[in-house]
């Protein structure tokens, strides 16, 4: 796909990964909308665009809410005339133990982390398929869509279901030979801030026996950042993601090493063994 000239939105672009590609997007020649859930991120990325020559606009959202997601589709496209490349990144990260996690809890993630996709493809693309343009709908899920580790059973279940969800979509639009087309980014550990509460968006805090601390997942929670902190730049995957978008790439992996992981995966499924390793380092 040529990106020049073109239209990106970037949904979590105030930090991270989302950051990365909108300002990999600049680079590329396209026109970026920003969004973020956190006001002073959108404009801070906002600002790097425009400094680069970027056409850009920002746009404060929580992905969570379907009205507030077809909204920002409505002001997209007046602001910028089309969509052609849909990134749907925006994502958070509980630890703790399965059976510990309140159902409020739950729901704030999955809200987000799943339903923050669905709600970005139930509003843009009909839209992008009216035009009739080729376009890309990249959806963010993670390593953790592929395989699963522990004391994050929301995050692992959320972008399981993220991974299902597109590869669905994916089958639906190539049966409609549709010109729009359907990448999954499934980053491996990329040096980022998910490791740590967000600043706009306050997850719900555990309550009653879920609130006692465990060492098990304060370990977990201390390793988890560490692997995060040491992992690619953001920068780096953003250049990888579009490169393997521009040759046409439906999955997009970052870390070849998880690979290994994946395949050790499907031979316990084929042996119809438990899994024993952990990809938290």
């Amino acid at each position: 796909m040529d990106f020049e000239n073109r239209v990106a939105v970037v949904t979590g672009a105030g930090s991270g990964i989302g950051r990365g590609l909108a300002l990999e997007a600049g680079e590329r020649g396209m026109d970026v909308a920003v969004v973020d859930v956190d006001a002073e991120k959108v404009a801070g990325t906002l600002q790097e665009l425009q400094q680069r020559g970027t056409a850009a606009t920002g746009h404060v959202v929580n992905v969570a809410d379907a009205a507030a997601v077809e909204a920002l589709a409505e002001a997209v496209y007046e602001a910028h005339g089309d969509v052609h490349v849909l990134f749907n990144n925006a994502g958070v990260h509980l630890d703790g133990l399965s059976w510990r996690y309140s159902n409020k809890q739950w729901k704030w993630l999955v809200d987000i982390d799943l339903m923050g996709v669905v709600h970005g493809v139930n509003a843009f693309l009909p839209r992008m398929l009216n035009r009739g343009n080729d376009g890309i709908i990249a959806n963010t899920a993670s390593i953790a869509g592929l395989m699963s580790f522990e004391y994050s059973a929301c995050y692992c279940a959320a972008k399981h279901a993220v991974v299902g969800f597109t590869e669905t979509l994916h089958l639906e639009l190539e049966a409609a030979r549709s010109r729009v087309k359907v990448a999954l980014i499934c980053p491996g550990a990329v040096a980022t801030a998910i490791a740590k509460p967000p600043t706009a968006l306050t997850p719900p805090a555990p309550s009653g026996d879920c609130a006692a601390p465990d060492p098990r997942v304060e370990e977990f929670r201390s390793s988890f950042a560490a692997v995060i902190e040491g992992g690619m730049p953001a920068d780096e995957h953003a250049k990888l993601v579009f490169d393997e978008i521009a040759r046409g790439a439906f999955w997009i992996i970052s870390d070849p090493t998880y690979v290994t992981m994946i395949e050790e995966r499907l031979r316990s499924i084929k042996d119809r063994r438990a899994p024993v390793y952990s990809s938290a380092g």
